[in-house]
């Protein structure tokens, strides 16, 4: 399947789908929110320790995604990369908070 032919929208909602049922298969709790308010997707909390996190949803049809860190990224904030690419089933990153703390190459 070329993930490229679909429209931006409806590669978002796939990427949201796919991230929900990433974050169930590692034992999170997901949660939807009723709108995206403050570049939240949606939240999760872990079925263990009871902590909570929102996460924010990113998808690509593109490689060596460089993102940017803008404005003050929420300690409690995960970003999930969903990378789409025509050799089957997408690819799928949990960027947890502290990656945004210290600069790196990949993290600026």
């Amino acid at each position: 399947m070329s993930w490229k032919n679909l429209h931006k929208i409806e590669l978002g909602r796939f990427a949201e789908a796919i991230a929900k049922a990433e974050f169930q298969k590692a034992g999170w709790e997901v949660f939807a929110t009723d709108v995206d308010v403050r570049g939240v997707d949606f939240l999760v909390r872990n079925k263990k320790t009871r902590e909570i996190r929102e996460v924010q949803v990113k998808s690509t049809t593109k490689s060596g995604v460089l993102m940017r860190k803008r404005g003050s990224t929420a300690e409690s904030r995960y970003v999930a990369v969903v990378h789409f690419h025509d050799d089957g089933w997408p690819d799928f990153y949990m960027i947890p908070p502290k990656a945004w703390r210290k600069e790196t190459p990949f993290f600026r």
